[in-house]
């Protein structure tokens, strides 16, 4: 088993959509701060950063995986 068999397009893809939707969590949460931060209280910030560097780390191995697969 190498790693062209466990990182194939549609797993990519799939990898991609969840970083684009931690993306807009975040973006949202950013933009509802005024809103969220008072119900939240709290967990507000937390929440937020933890989302953002999710967002990070996943994206950095999406860009790798892409990097391996296709050979750029």
């Amino acid at each position: 088993m190498t790693i062209y068999d466990i990182v194939t397009p549609s797993f990519l893809k799939i990898l991609g959509i969840i970083v684009f939707g931690i993306f807009l969590l975040t973006l949202l949460g950013g933009l509802m701060r005024k809103q969220l931060a008072p119900v939240l209280k709290k967990a507000y910030l937390p929440l937020h950063r933890t989302l953002a560097v999710a967002g990070i780390a996943l994206a950095a191995v999406h860009g790798g995986l892409t990097l391996i697969l296709y050979g750029l």
